[in-house]
This record gives C-alpha cells, structure tokens and sequence, in this order.
C-alpha cells in the first residue's frame, strides 16, 4: 500500500509543481489528524508533564517545490506545548554516517552517535528560537541559530509541531527514491521542560532510534499533505 501510495505521489509531481505548506495541520498528513504513529502516554520522566508528552508522530522526505529535497516531521502532543515562561526544547538527533564510530553517544538510546542536530526553543505559547549544529572535532559547533534560520521551517499549532528540514543540511547523500533504497539514516527526539523529558523512540527496556540500525529508512506516506498547483 506504501508502494502504491508513493507511486502515486511521484506521478502527481512530475506533472505539476507542489510543495509543503508548514503550518502544523494534522490534517495535511492524514484524514482528521490521525497520524502513522503513536508514542506511550505518560511516559515523561520524572513525572507526567502533559505539554512534554508525545503522543504521535509522522515523517517522510521528499523533493517538494522551491526548498528543494526536505526531511519532514510532525509531533503530537498531549496538550498545547510550549507553555508557561519556563522554556520547552524540542531537539531532534540524525546519525546519517555509515562508519558507526564517528558521533556523539547520545543517551538514553543504545548505540547512537548522531552527527547533525536541530533544537527548537519555545515559551508563552510561541517558538523562540532554532539552532543547527553538527558533531566535529569531538563537540558540537553551531553552524546556524536565531529567530528563523534556513535549514529549517516549523510551525506551532495547537498540539502539533510541524516542520521541514532541508535534505542538504543532513549531509552530501542524496534522498533514496524508493522506500527500499539502502541508506544509513537513524533520527530520535527528545523533549524537555525544567526536569521533564519524554524521548521517541521509547527508551523503555532499552530504546533504539528509528530504524533501528537497519540501512533503510523507514516509510511513511504523506498521506493528505497539503500540495499547492501552478
């Protein structure tokens, strides 16, 4: 049914130019905001903090209009996030290196070193701030940060976070063309807010990041994304 679906999705857009709209509609990416996936609730650590709880998710990658190739993403949270005057930060970590030697060891995951990452920092209901950094010389050096920057656009509503980053700013390999094209690429998020955490993958028993170490990326149809026509 994915094969089919993003069949379809390639044949729409060699025939017309469309590209994402970043609004935080769940709606873009499937009928009345059901998205793919699902993380526990309540699973925040050290305690139950609604606004940091992540309830859903979605994301693919794709080539879509005037930014070019984008990994996409979308969070669901139990309740609105980024409330209150104490920050909530949103970092999302890409291990898109073959040699699994190279990398920071990023916690609570077993066996990840991921070497690019993006943090998203909100409060009062409004995102703040984003950065773009990268894993070189042993640290993390910052390579882009402020208000808005151009590796990444995202947008707050309601419980949903949606965003897209460009393809380029995750290394020189390419975006695969089909779900079974080989490609080392491992993602995790965390969120956090004063002592709160809540982390996808699930870190229960020993969490992997997605794709679980696997050379393909895993697939998810865009389901209803909103694609706007010449």
């Amino acid at each position: 049914m994915l094969t089919a679906s993003l069949s379809l999705l390639q044949a729409e857009t060699a025939t017309a130019q469309k590209w994402v709209t970043v609004d935080g509609d769940a709606r873009d990416w499937a009928p009345l905001g059901h998205l793919s996936a699902s993380d526990w609730p309540n699973d925040v650590t050290p305690d139950t903090n609604r606004t940091v709880d992540l309830r859903g998710y979605d994301y693919d990658w794709g080539g879509y209009g005037p930014r070019g190739d984008l990994f996409a993403f979308i969070f669901r949270f139990a309740d609105p996030p980024f409330q209150g005057s104490d920050p909530t930060t949103v970092e999302l970590f890409f291990d898109v290196s073959t040699d699994t030697t190279f990398g920071d060891l990023t916690t609570p995951w077993q066996v990840f070193s991921p070497e690019y990452r993006f943090i998203v920092t909100g409060q009062e209901d409004r995102l703040t701030s984003e950065s773009y950094l990268r894993y070189a010389g042993g640290q993390w050096c910052s390579l882009s940060e402020g208000a808005d920057i151009t590796e990444l656009d995202i947008a707050l509503l309601g419980q949903y976070l949606e965003g897209t980053i460009l393809w380029s700013a995750l290394g020189s390999l390419p975006p695969p063309d089909y779900p079974s094209e080989s490609l080392a690429f491992r993602w995790a998020v965390q969120v956090s807010q004063g002592p709160y955490r809540d982390y996808m993958p699930d870190v229960t028993g020993g969490g992997y990041p997605f794709s679980e170490f696997f050379t393909n990326i895993e697939a998810y149809s865009w389901g209803m994304v909103k694609r706007l026509y010449d």
